[in-house]
């Protein structure tokens, strides 16, 4: 009966699946987007935007827009959020426009400055395509009346919703899913204390917290500290302190996402000692691959982490220099175990049913809407 409903279903849903970023930006949102593309493949009819080139037929389209990293943004000295916003807003016509004479009648997006503008264009120029915008940020309340749906990544955020006034059919909890972990990508307990630890996040410290990380690791001799993520204004800073701490202990990098479960493969445990997070995919992948994950004790990660991995208050560095000293071998047996569970929890196959209902509820709220 499942089985018939969610053929049922899938036999209605056509998916733009929109995000500028894609090919030029490793974040979350672009992570996100490319999988989920992936795990949608084979269920729906579903096709990924991303931005920076001209339009061209084929299955993943590239649609103009003005990369945030580009020659205008350079030119204009535009920087952050306003090079951010312009990408955003250059790709918002495109991506209108591919819904509409491409047909597809639920968009879904992950950056709110083209959730914006698309909803701003639908309502000056017309089209009945549901908008469904992923709330990973997370974004306040009062900047999330525009979308059909919104998808709320973990429960806390749901919560939140409901508490704000939002109806039940606006809000749909399906959180972030991660692919089974190839051979390749499958963390191996070597004995010992941990030698190299990997942290994967914007390269800063006002959202990721890296400062402390690094500060926490320069208590422990022999110990290296690898960093993978975007740069950004902070990077600098961050690169100047890791040297001036731990030397040639001390590296970072921006790779391409299909080489992360190699670089988390190599190394002993993962590090993130954030802020605030609305859900936070590199920590998922890192407990795919089984390691031992040492995190902040913020909300989020209290749910996506629970007891598979240790968590720390985000600005304290010797606790977190005292919890590495304490990841003995078989304590990081213990957690890379339990990691590989918790993370089992998120394969996509098990979350593509969830996605299906979602954009079924996506399709009725635009009925409603329209009505």
């Amino acid at each position: 009966m499942t089985a018939d409903r969610d053929r049922a279903v899938a036999s209605r849903i056509r998916v733009l699946v929109a995000c500028s970023g894609v090919g030029h930006v490793s974040r979350g949102f672009e992570t996100a987007s490319e999988e989920l593309e992936q795990a949608l493949r084979g269920s729906v009819d579903v096709t990924l935007a991303r931005g920076g080139g001209v339009w061209r037929g084929g299955p993943g389209r590239r649609l103009f827009c003005l990369q945030r990293f580009g020659t205008v943004s350079q030119v204009l000295r535009w920087s952050g959020p306003r090079a951010y916003l312009l990408e955003q807003r250059s790709f918002a016509p495109s991506v209108y426009a591919m819904a509409r004479l491409g047909g597809y009648p639920i968009v879904h997006l992950h950056d709110p400055g083209l959730m914006n503008a698309l909803w701003h264009l639908r309502n000056r120029l017309g089209g009945n395509f549901a908008i469904v915008f992923t709330n990973g940020g997370p974004m306040t309340p009062e900047h999330l009346l525009r979308p059909d749906v919104i998808q709320s990544v973990t429960p806390i955020d749901a919560d939140r919703l409901s508490g704000a006034g939002f109806p039940g059919w606006r809000v749909a909890m399906v959180p972030h899913g991660t692919r089974r972990p190839s051979a390749s990508g499958s963390h191996t307990i070597t004995p010992g204390p941990p030698r190299s630890l990997i942290g994967v996040g914007t390269l800063n410290d006002s959202h990721k917290g890296f400062h402390t990380a690094v500060r926490a690791v320069a208590q422990l001799p022999d110990v290296r500290l690898r960093l993978l993520g975007q740069p950004d204004h902070e990077t600098p800073e961050l690169q100047d302190l890791g040297r001036r701490l731990l030397g040639a202990r001390f590296s970072t990098g921006t790779v391409p996402m299909t080489e992360i479960p190699a670089e988390l493969a190599a190394a002993d445990a993962f590090v993130l000692p954030t802020h605030i997070e609305g859900f936070c995919i590199a920590v998922l992948e890192a407990m795919n691959a089984g390691l031992p994950c040492l995190v902040s004790d913020i909300p989020v990660l209290r749910w996506l982490v629970g007891d598979a991995g240790v968590l720390l208050p985000p600005d304290q560095p010797q606790a977190w220099a005292a919890a590495l000293r304490d990841l003995g071998t078989e304590r990081r047996r213990e957690l890379s175990e339990r990691a590989r569970l918790r993370a089992a929890q998120f394969h996509w196959e098990r979350l593509v049913p969830l996605y299906l209902s979602m954009y079924q509820q996506a399709l009725v709220a635009r009925e409603k809407a329209a009505a």
